[in-house]
């Protein structure tokens, strides 16, 4: 089976446990095939879903192939002088539209119904972002906040789905799982601060991004239960940024 790297960048590497046996990463690579496929033999994907004794390893893959994909994508948008706004929406409509024919494969898998748990938070912020890019398509004569608005959007949401891929590693407390945390989390409180505490009213961010900046923060603070769990933690909830190791 050919895999289209491209697509995914380096997630799709990063999903893969570094000590998988052959045979896990052949159940990685099918899942990743079946995924990629669009879904379209949805009977294969069940099947393949069904029997492969590696599913526990791979709770939360499908969710986060897909967010690779979508990562993928906002990054091709933020590396481009010129935003395509009417593209970008209908690109975040279409992902919600897959993301939700994953949640229903999963969930109609009666061994796996768990895996819909691990499903819940994309599908809004999908929706949010194609409400925002319509919104910002509509308010595009205003060059400069628009311009400004939409790398925020991006950036913020780039951080949101970077930050749900390193959730589902938690189970490994390396070095390098641990620094990835703490500087997502610390980049990620200083643009939630930005947007919810924006000294401007009229600023298009200020409410705009508020709904999507609380759900961030409220994750935030999920995960960093999870990582203080690990042996992180920070030393006062006003200064997140000053985060130790305890021992």
């Amino acid at each position: 089976m050919r895999l289209d790297l491209p697509c995914l960048g380096v997630f799709f590497l990063s999903v893969i446990p570094v000590n998988a046996s052959i045979r896990e990463r052949l159940s990685y690579q099918g899942l990743f095939g079946c995924v990629h496929s669009g879904l379209l033999d949805h009977t294969g994907c069940h099947h393949f879903l069904r029997t492969d004794s590696g599913m526990e390893k791979t709770k939360s893959l499908i969710a986060r192939i897909q967010f690779g994909k979508f990562f993928a994508i906002l990054q091709s948008y933020a590396n481009k002088d010129h935003f395509n706004y009417v593209q970008f929406s209908n690109q975040a409509v279409k992902m919600n539209q897959d993301f939700l024919e994953i949640k229903r494969l999963v969930e109609s898998i009666p061994e796996h119904d768990d895996l819909a748990s691990e499903l819940s938070f994309p599908s809004h912020m999908f929706q949010l972002m194609a409400h925002s890019a319509t919104f910002l398509k509509d308010t595009s004569n205003d060059k400069s906040r628009g311009h400004l608005s939409v790398y925020h959007l991006i950036d913020l949401s780039v951080r949101i789905l970077a930050l749900h891929n390193v959730r589902g590693v938690l189970d490994s407390t390396n070095s390098i799982s641990e620094e990835k945390i703490i500087s997502l989390h610390r980049e990620l409180r200083e643009l939630v601060s930005t947007f919810v505490h924006d000294g401007d009213s009229e600023s298009i961010m200020n409410w705009m991004f508020q709904d999507l900046a609380i759900q961030a923060e409220q994750d935030l603070q999920k995960l960093w239960q999870q990582v203080s769990v690990h042996g992180i933690a920070c030393l006062s909830k006003t200064d997140q940024q000053k985060c130790i190791q305890l021992p």
